[in-house]
């Protein structure tokens, strides 16, 4: 490719981790997370939409070089890809009342090569949302890897193949706080496994192509394609 047509191969950095599904299926039975009761259900389109949609932005698109999604690209491609397998965590929205909830983090993996794979994830880091990545991930990969198929269920430990980024938000969470809430991830014994496969061209040569924003010295950005995303 790069000989050819000038293609430059850009790395999505990836690591793989353990989680003792026994510990996550015991966290998503927890009531609540000691301010708020919480749920965690299917996503439904196209109510849920919308506020995915935003949540996204938040999460992923003004953070990395990713696919840009639309309210509609949710209601008619992301509906359709990841199925019955995207679970929404929602918390009592305080604005509207208790009997009116929202979206507070999502989830989607699938089974791939032996191990799990997330596709799909994010959190609201608003600063009127108290969630952490880790007490989120935990709940919601209780339910997630339930009914993702393979053999998790006859399991004690399986193998998450998750963006580092997630990985270092959880390392992070952990040194700020003495909580132990990720006694399910095996974070010191979890390994780097990158994509090199995303090639790029860049057909104005006005603007900084995909590999410079993400080697640049000075705020660099770095590079994820959902797996929801790999058309």
């Amino acid at each position: 490719y790069s000989k050819v047509g000038g293609y430059q191969s850009v790395r999505s950095e990836w690591s793989v981790m353990s989680v003792n599904t026994e510990l996550s299926n015991a966290r998503r039975n927890d009531e609540s997370d000691g301010n708020n009761k919480w749920c965690i259900r299917h996503a439904n389109f196209p109510k849920d939409a919308m506020s995915l949609q935003k949540l996204h932005v938040e999460y992923s698109e003004k953070r990395f070089i990713t696919i840009a999604r639309s309210v509609q690209y949710w209601e008619e491609y992301v509906s359709a890809e990841l199925g019955d397998t995207l679970w929404v965590l929602t918390k009592p929205d305080d604005d509207n009342g208790e009997d009116d909830y929202k979206i507070v983090a999502w989830i989607s993996v699938r089974p791939r090569g032996g191990r799990y794979q997330m596709r799909e994830f994010g959190v609201d880091k608003s600063s009127n949302c108290s969630i952490s990545t880790c007490w989120a991930l935990e709940r919601l990969l209780g339910v997630a890897l339930g009914s993702a198929g393979g053999n998790v269920c006859s399991e004690s430990e399986v193998s998450l193949l998750l963006p580092t980024f997630v990985l270092s938000e959880i390392k992070r969470e952990m040194d700020n706080t003495d909580e132990d809430g990720a006694t399910c991830f095996d974070i010191d014994g979890a390994t780097e496994e990158n994509d090199d496969g995303w090639m790029y061209v860049n057909f104005n040569e006005s603007q900084p192509s995909v590999l410079e924003l993400t080697t640049r010295e000075i705020n660099p950005v770095s590079h994820l394609i959902w797996p929801t995303d790999s058309f």
